[in-house]
Order: structure tokens, then C-alpha cells, then sequence
């Protein structure tokens, strides 16, 4: 027998949750049945602070929270403005479009807060003031990546289910676009999307136009069937385009039509690849990058420096705002250009290793990707950056006491991981290095909580890390995420001195 739903009516929503939803309560009970207040997180596209809304309760919990579906909005919060985008409610790219840009910064700064509060206090180590977010200096069409997924499972709205329509965008099941959080397979159909340039919106409708002309089957992400699976567009500042067609085969005749007819409408397209992804998941960095045409690489400026950016390569995907970040991570390492060794764990093409080059005796840049490596060494050379090194494999594997001996032990290490943050295993073998400084550029706030507890524990042979600065940069407007550069500075203890 399924379980009744419960449903609650006039709940105000008063929070942020870790992940960029929202919270509300509803009344509960604790294991002696004695009554309690129980958070439920809300869809933020749904609900945000200051609003009154009607809620359903599922019983699902994530990290945590019980999950709420909003059936109905009571009051709205004052501060609510219309969202720009055609798609905001059904796509899960753009959660915070309805709420002013000011805001936005307002509760990224307190995710951040949140979520070192909530880590922290297990070392011991006092949080210095978390400075204010620092903003983007734009808003829309800023990022140079898009990754968009074909699927043969349009997600239909209320809107197209409930109007009239003969065009094939009306009846036609494929879509080009975003997956719809919460529901498998289904993908909203992309028409306008502001994160992007206009001319990148231009090139994806375009593809999916060639799609349509061609009767191409699309992914079907139940059955793995279907030919289009993944378009990925990338741009650099000055408008320039790498275009990368993910198929389920390899269809070399199809593949050239693509490439003669995309440059033709295109000509500031610079190179596109093509991918075969057989297996059951979408990732490709492990897959043969094919050149179809153009250049290796598109170039990006940073200052005065110069990077490649390849298929594979890790690039920040808010230039405007990039500078300013690599800024704040050089001044927070401050090496000295006469003996610093800086080690840059994770460091994609390299780009922060280079911009740490020029102040530093020596950079050894670190990262998984090979391919990104090797944009990293050819970039640096062409800079004329002669004090840089780069090597490929996984950071716990490379990281080791073999490796510090050859190259020699860091000075100052500058960190920026993956969402997941450091391994483990990572975290120990910086505290075993004892750099003086640590910068730790973070992407996601709750990984972040995590490694700097592990971090500021005390060292078994004395001494310990703390905390000097903290400062988020808005990296990602309209959307929950938020970096934050982290200082972490070494003292040694009395008895080791």
C-alpha cells in the first residue's frame, strides 16, 4: 500500500540549504514523540526565502533534509523579479535568475559561512571573517563551455502541452539541451539559453536544425540507443569557437557533411572534434579526441599570457572574472621570486601556474589530465615561462615522498580540486610537506569545510595549519555555486622551534 502523502499548507521558506535549495519546516515529532520543527528542502526555482508556499512531503531525504514539492505559491518574497529566461523552471542550469544579482552574493557568502561553521570547529582552528562575495563583473554570457545532451525524451512543458502547434518543435520527441533535475533521460529542448554568447546559441540550434534535416536518431538514455549523444560548444574572449560532436558511432560521411556545412555558416569556428562514446555514461575524457577539422587548439589571453585550450582541458569558464581570481590566489601565495618552489596541484593548462611563474623560483604544476598537461608545457613555452613543470597522473599516486625528493619540497602550494575536493591521502601528504602556505581554491564550499578540517588538525610532529583569509568570487551568477580562495598559513610550535 503507498504511503499518503502529506501535505502542509502556509510554510514560510527561511534558508539556504548546503546545495543552493531552499528550507523550510514543518512540524514533526522526535523519537519519544515529543514535537519538533523538521527541515524540507525546496526546488529553489520553486521556493526561496521570505516566500509562503503549500508543500508536499516526500519520503526521500538528501544529506539530511526531507524533500518538499511545492504545490502552490502563497506569497512570494518581495525581493522576486521576473526571470529573463524562456526555460527557467524546467532547466537546471539557471536555479537563482528570479532573485536580484546583489542577493545572490548575499547567500553565497552565507553557504560559505555555513558550511565552514559546520566542519570547523572539530580542529579546534578560530574561522577568521569571511570576506564579502566578490562579484563577476558579468552577469550573462559569460561562460566560454556549454555541454549540451541529445535525447529522444523531450521534456514537454504546460505550455506546449496545452497549446496549439503543428512545427516539429511541437511534436517532435527529440530534444537538444539540459537534463531536467529529477526526472532520468527527459532533457528541456534549448532554444535560448543566456549563459552563453548569443553566437554559441546560434551554433547549437543550428546543429540540432542539421539533426532534424538528416533524420538522426537521438540517445535514448534508457534503452543506450540512438547516434547524437552530446554537443559541446567553447569559446574564447575573442569569439572564436571549438565545437565537439559526441556520437554512438562513428559515421566518417556524416561526420564530414557536419564539418563542411558548420564552418560554412560559422567561419569564426577554429576547430571541431569528434568523439565515439560506446559506453553507458556520457563522460568522454577518457575517449580518443579526433580532429575533423581546424586547429589543435582555440587560445585564450589572460594579462598578458597566452593558454590553449583544448577538447579535454580544464579552463574557468568565467574569463571576465578569471583574472581576478588568479589575482587573489597570487597575492595570497606570495612566493618570494629568489627561493619560493610552488607546487600547483591540479592545475588543468596550467593557467595558474603561469601566472605564479614570474614571482616564484620554480612552479611544479600537477594534474590527471595528459592532454591538459601538454597544453600546459606548450602554452608556458610559448610564453616564455622557462621555471614551469608539469606532470600527468592522479594526484595521490604522484604526490608522494619520491616525488617531493627529486623535485623538490613545495614552499607554498596552491590547490584547486574538483568539486570532490583532495583525496585523503592528498590532504596528509601537504601536511607531511609542511609548506608554508597553503591557497586553496575551492568550488564547491561543503569539500572545502571538509579539507580544511583535515588540514588544521595538529601535526603529529607539532605545529599546525590556521586560517589567515577567506574570500568567495562569484564565478557562476544566477547559479548556487561560488569559489572561495582559501589561505591556510603553517606555525610551528614552541617545541619544534
Amino acid at each position: 500500500m503507498r504511503k499518503k502523502i502529506r501535505s502542509y499548507e502556509n510554510c514560510r521558506v527561511i534558508d539556504i540549504s548546503p546545495g543552493g535549495n531552499s528550507l523550510c519546516t514543518v512540524p514533526s515529532q522526535d523519537a519519544e514523540g515529543n514535537p519538533r520543527e523538521k527541515f524540507v528542502e525546496l526546488d529553489s526555482r520553486q521556493a526561496v526565502p521570505g516566500d509562503v508556499v503549500h508543500i508536499n512531503l516526500g519520503r526521500r531525504k538528501k544529506k539530511g533534509f526531507a524533500q518538499g514539492q511545492v504545490t502552490d505559491l502563497v506569497q512570494s518574497a518581495d525581493y522576486r523579479i521576473p526571470a529573463p529566461c524562456p526555460h527557467f523552471g524546467t532547466c537546471g542550469g539557471c536555479r537563482w535568475q528570479h532573485v536580484p544579482y546583489p542577493i545572490q552574493l548575499e547567500w553565497k557568502h552565507t553557504m560559505v559561512v555555513q558550511a565552514l561553521t559546520r566542519h570547523l570547529p572539530s580542529s579546534g582552528i578560530q574561522i577568521p571573517e569571511v570576506n564579502p562575495t566578490l562579484p563577476s563583473p558579468s552577469v550573462w554570457e559569460y561562460r566560454n563551455k556549454m555541454e549540451y545532451s541529445f535525447s529522444s525524451r523531450r521534456w514537454l512543458d504546460n505550455q506546449e502541452l496545452e497549446g496549439p502547434g503543428e512545427d516539429h518543435t511541437k511534436t517532435d520527441p527529440r530534444a537538444l539541451g539540459f537534463f531536467v533535475p529529477g526526472y532520468p533521460g527527459r532533457v528541456t529542448d534549448i532554444r535560448e539559453c543566456h549563459l552563453q554568447t548569443t553566437e554559441a546559441s546560434a551554433i547549437r540550434n543550428w546543429v540540432r536544425d542539421w539533426a532534424y534535416q538528416h533524420h538522426l536518431s537521438f540517445y535514448d538514455h534508457k534503452t543506450h540507443q540512438g547516434y547524437l549523444r552530446t554537443l559541446v560548444i567553447r569559446n574564447n574572449s575573442q569569439g572564436q569557437f571549438l565545437v565537439i560532436l559526441i556520437t554512438g558511432d562513428h559515421r566518417p560521411n556524416l561526420e564530414q557533411d557536419f564539418v563542411d556545412r558548420l564552418t560554412a555558416e560559422f567561419p569564426r569556428i577554429r576547430s571541431i572534434y569528434g568523439i565515439t562514446n560506446s559506453k553507458l555514461n556520457d563522460s568522454y575524457a577518457d575517449l580518443e579526441m579526433r580532429n575533423l577539422w581546424g586547429e589543435e587548439w582555440i587560445r585564450e589571453t589572460l594579462g598578458d599570457l597566452d593558454f590553449h585550450i583544448g577538447p579535454g582541458s580544464f579552463f574557468q569558464t568565467n574569463i571576465p572574472q578569471t583574472p581576478r581570481l588568479y589575482d587573489l590566489a597570487l597575492r595570497y601565495a606570495a612566493p618570494d621570486p629568489a627561493g619560493d618552489l610552488v607546487y600547483d596541484l591540479y592545475t588543468g593548462t596550467g593557467t595558474i601556474a603561469a601566472y605564479l611563474a614570474g614571482s616564484a623560483r620554480e612552479v611544479i604544476g600537477l594534474e590527471y589530465v595528459e592532454e591538459a598537461v601538454t597544453a600546459a608545457r606548450r602554452s608556458c613555452t610559448e610564453n616564455g615561462i622557462t621555471n614551469a613543470g608539469f606532470y600527468a597522473g592522479d594526484m595521490k599516486d604522484l604526490l608522494t615522498r619520491e616525488f617531493f625528493d627529486t623535485h623538490g619540497w613545495p614552499d607554498i602550494v596552491v590547490t584547486d580540486p574538483p568539486r570532490a575536493g583532495m583525496h585523503p591521502q592528498v590532504v596528509q601528504r601537504l601536511r607531511d610537506a609542511k609548506p608554508k602556505r597553503i591557497v586553496y581554491v575551492s568550488c564547491n564550499p561543503e569539500s572545502l569545510g571538509r579539507d580544511a578540517a583535515l588540514l588544521t588538525q595538529p601535526l603529529p610532529q607539532g605545529g599546525r595549519y590556521s586560517i589567515d583569509e577567506i574570500q568567495p568570487v562569484d564565478m557562476a551568477p544566477h547559479t548556487p555555486h561560488i569559489e572561495t580562495v582559501v589561505r591556510f598559513s603553517y606555525t610551528s610550535s614552541p617545541e619544534t622551534e
